[in-house]
């Protein structure tokens, strides 16, 4: 472009920019900031916003700082985005107070939040517990008649799950189908983690066929958290069932799965089949857990064969964990579920 006589723009440098953060490409980014700069094109809000938003998903947050202060000392004025990385930055690493901080300066000039400013403060209270102040920020923002989307749902959702409040996550759920939202993996995950840590896993269990008669497929998190209700409840029977369910819908069996799966049948006294899942698991290549080891060296132990309890405590100080090893277990099971 510069050998046929063009001069590139603020707009093109913007675009190049823009290009290398998001392949998170920063020091190239900086260098045609540094460019431009030479060249006498002054950056914009929308150069610095892009540059403060590359910074912050990249953890730099005194970097993005810094440049926001720079921005305004040479008159940029930041605008409703620059503010919204700022305070995604800041929220995600559970910095309410500086978030909050700029939330507070973003009002004082007269920028109004936008969904997705709500929808970031939203959760990070929510990621603290602090239900209160994220309710007060959902009826704030529906007063200006800003429509919550399904993400701002789900985090009221997820937040109300993980202090025990059910009701007001049941309810809010109605409220999305009310407004024709309709919710997805995420949501009917959350109700089911809250569900089984209620020990309230046959409501969990209801959720589930919810989703498969809504048409929302779920996933391994969805899957893996019913089984380890079903496990804490003493039911490793039917949680291996969910297990082939899940197998059976094209999803993968992780480590979570099969550490969770050991456990519970340790618990239960079942030592065959959750060696015989400890083989399936070393056959399919994963690394046993300190969550499998214990289960088994717990079981071994009850179990009067401390040998083998001590073999695999030394297996786990190590960190030997082979393949090659495998238990000798009945031929039933090791293992017929296909994994």
């Amino acid at each position: 472009m510069v050998s046929s006589g063009l001069r590139p723009n603020v707009y093109i440098y913007n675009t190049l920019i823009n290009a290398n953060c998001k392949e998170r490409k920063l020091q190239k980014a900086f260098e045609l900031f540094d460019e431009m700069k030479t060249k006498k094109i002054d950056p914009t809000v929308v150069t610095y916003s892009i540059l403060i938003s590359g910074l912050c998903k990249e953890d730099k947050m005194q970097e993005a700082s810094d440049l926001f202060r720079t921005m305004q000392a040479l008159d940029v004025a930041p605008n409703q985005f620059t503010y919204s990385a700022m305070m995604d930055g800041y929220c995600k690493r559970a910095n309410m107070k500086e978030g909050l901080k700029l939330y507070d300066e973003m009002r004082q000039k007269g920028i109004e939040p936008n969904v997705v400013i709500y929808c970031t403060l939203i959760d990070g209270h929510c990621k603290e517990r602090n239900m209160e102040e994220a309710n007060k920020l959902f009826v704030e923002m529906v007063g200006k008649g800003i429509t919550p989307n399904v993400v701002i749902y789900n985090s009221l959702i997820d937040g109300h799950c993980n202090k025990g409040n059910l009701e007001e996550a049941l309810t809010l759920r109605l409220e999305m189908f009310k407004m024709s939202l309709m919710p997805d993996v995420f949501t009917y995950s959350s109700l089911i983690k809250g569900f089984c840590v209620e020990e309230k896993v046959e409501e969990a269990e209801h959720l589930l066929c919810e989703m498969h008669e809504r048409g929302v497929v779920p996933n391994c998190i969805t899957y893996n958290t019913l089984i380890d209700g079903l496990c804490k409840e003493g039911k490793s029977e039917k949680a291996l069932g969910y297990c082939v369910q899940m197998v059976e819908n094209g999803l993968v069996t992780d480590v979570v799965t099969f550490s969770t799966l050991i456990d519970g049948h340790c618990k239960e006294g079942k030592m065959e089949k959750a060696l015989g899942l400890y083989n399936e698991m070393l056959v399919k290549g994963f690394t046993p857990d300190v969550v499998a080891y214990t289960a088994l060296i717990d079981g071994y132990c009850k179990d009067g064969n401390v040998q083998e309890a001590f073999k695999l405590h030394d297996e786990m100080v190590k960190g030997v964990f082979s393949v090659h090893r495998t238990y000798s277990v009945p031929r039933d099971y090791s293992y017929h579920i296909s994994f």
